[in-house]
This record gives C-alpha cells, structure tokens and sequence, in this order.
C-alpha cells in the first residue's frame, strides 16, 4: 500500500468522525437530561449529623449496652423508647445530645456495632448521613452503608410516652 493511499484513509476516517459524534455521547446526553427531569427531590427526612469523636464514643457505648438484649434500635425524635427482646426491660433514653430530633431505625445492632467499632477505634470524627432509604457512617476516608430495615418487620420498636406510662406503674419506681 502507498502512502498516499493510507493518508486518503486516515483523513476519511478523521472526516467521519468529526462529521459523526459517536453514539455513545449521543445516550449519554439523553439519559442526563432524562436523570434530570426524573430526578427526586430531596426530603426533608434527609440530613447529615456531625458525631465528632467523644459523640460517636457514646453512641457506640449505647449501642454496646442494647447490642446484648435489643435484635433492633428504633429512635424517633432523639429519643429510644422500647422493650428488650424478652420483654424484661424497657429501655428509654434521650439522645438529643447526640443524634438531635434524628429518627433512625437500625436492625441487627449487634452486627453494626462490631461493624462502626473498627471507626471508635480509629478515633476519628464520624458524619452519619440519613436519608429516606440508607443511612452511611462515614469518615474523612470511608464509609459504611447501611439499609434502612422495614419497621413492619423489626423485633423491637418505638414505644410512645402513652404506652410506656401504662407499662411503668410509678409506685414501682419508688
């Protein structure tokens, strides 16, 4: 083959590719402008909690103490309102201090928590990020991901103030 032959083909080449945007920026040009258009907007369920080093020292110390007798953590409005396993306990705590008025439903507590201790033992400052289908524990390096459990189908749940006062009987707390 001669050269002159080859430069004819190559500048074909070139002319066709010019001429011809490939069609894989063609689908791609489409399918951003269809991300757009369908895309959800953001909920209001949706936020990020800053959980620095002491902060994610004591949540993890909460999740070590219901690790043992709790399958499930539900906490609503800051707070874990709920009954152990073999409903010999009730377990009401406020962490407003800690998680705000976050709500969070967290299965298999025990496996999470050995999970997010490899991060307390890092000491490093955690960000938990909550939205309407996972939440993500995450440093300045990793993350964990999490999904969110069906509450349906938790052991343990949130026990609301009207029924944890039927339950608690005051002259037993005296």
């Amino acid at each position: 083959m001669k050269e002159e032959d080859l430069n004819d083909l190559i500048g074909e080449e070139e002319s066709e590719v010019e001429d011809d945007s490939p069609p894989w920026e063609e689908e791609s040009e489409n399918e951003g402008s269809e991300v757009e258009d369908n895309a959800k907007p953001v909920s209001e369920e949706d936020k990020i909690i800053d959980l620095r080093k002491n902060k994610f020292s004591i949540f993890m110390d909460l999740l070590r103490i219901l690790k043992d007798t709790c399958t499930d953590l539900a906490l609503e409005k800051g707070k874990i309102q709920q009954l152990s396993d073999k409903r010999q306990c009730i377990f009401s705590i406020d962490t407003k201090s800690i998680m705000g008025n976050t709500n969070l439903l967290m299965s298999s507590v025990a496996t999470k928590h050995d999970l997010l201790e490899i991060f307390r033992k890092q000491h490093v400052d955690m960000y938990l990020e909550i939205n309407d289908s996972n939440y993500i524990f995450r440093d300045s390096i990793s993350k964990l991901e999490f999904i969110k459990p069906m509450e349906e189908y938790m052991e343990n749940k949130f026990m609301p103030d009207s029924h944890l006062n039927k339950k608690v009987i005051k002259k037993d707390l005296l």
